[in-house]
């Protein structure tokens, strides 16, 4: 089974995530509780699109695995 990291410490996100993707087969979903010291990534670009996609390529980058991230600033 792959790994489909989730970026998010947020177990309520995570729970979402998994609903929406249940039927995604051969993939475990697993959020940062798993990487304690992957960086935070600052939430500094002007679209929900550019944070997520900072956020996901960040974290990819950090675990080598695939990677999706969803995002909420500035309402967060």
């Amino acid at each position: 089974m792959r790994k489909l990291v989730v970026a998010t410490r947020n177990k309520h996100k995570l729970d979402e995530i998994r609903a929406i993707l249940k039927d995604l087969p051969d993939f475990e979903l697993i959020s940062l509780e798993a990487y304690p010291a992957a960086p935070e990534v600052d939430e500094d670009q002007d679209t929900f699109i550019g944070n997520a996609r900072k956020k996901a390529l960040t974290i990819a980058n950090y675990t080598g695995e695939l990677t999706i991230a969803d995002d909420s600033w500035p309402f967060s």
